[in-house]
């Protein structure tokens, strides 16, 4: 969702949005026609952002734009093994080689790995353009970026911790020249 509200003063663009998606993905292990083994993995993802910016009014020789962003993400994912029961590894079910139907499938699944990752970012920036000449505008900004990133996997292995963090921050300056060749040709040159 986008809104907007023009004052005297400038505009105030308000974004907002939220994504959901859940999806399986399923492979066969053993690349034969026995479908003895399989792998599952669900995975769960939302994410919501948001901006709120505040820019010059138009036609200004003049202009700036200040903001925010924030972004809230998180994704869950499970791995399984499956044993198709019902094939090759009828014995752990009890059953003699062979028994049952042998066009379908007694899948279990077996719990291997489970992953938890949250993401939290936010940003603020400021941007002042300025035209030089009626073709020459020369371009100022800063942004500042932290991201913390959170992860939990129980894992089998001692060695690696179940929860996992770290933070990442960034400032970013830019400055840049555009140089309008005709109302349908720009030339840019930017240091970052």
């Amino acid at each position: 969702a986008k809104l907007d509200w023009e004052t005297r003063y400038g505009t105030l663009t308000m974004i907002g949005g939220y994504s959901e998606l859940f999806e399986t993905f399923r492979e066969d292990l053993d690349y034969t026609s026995l479908s003895a083994l399989e792998a599952e993995q669900p995975l769960d993802i939302s994410a919501w952002t948001g901006e709120l910016r505040f820019s010059s009014p138009e036609g200004q020789a003049t202009r700036w734009l200040a903001g925010a962003f924030y972004q809230d993400t998180s994704r869950d994912i499970d791995t399984f093994l499956g044993l198709n029961l019902n094939g090759p590894f009828a014995f752990l079910a009890g059953l003699p080689p062979g028994a049952g139907v042998p066009d379908e499938k007694l899948v279990v699944m077996i719990p291997l790995a489970q992953q938890q990752q949250d993401y939290r970012s936010y940003a603020f920036f400021g941007q002042v353009s300025h035209g030089l000449l009626e073709t020459l505008a020369l371009t100022a900004a800063l942004r500042y970026d932290n991201e913390h990133r959170e992860e939990f996997s129980p894992a089998p292995n001692p060695g690696i911790p179940a929860i996992r963090s770290a933070t990442y921050s960034e400032f970013q300056p830019k400055v840049s020249l555009a140089w309008r060749l005709t109302p349908d040709a720009r030339l840019y040159g930017t240091v970052s």
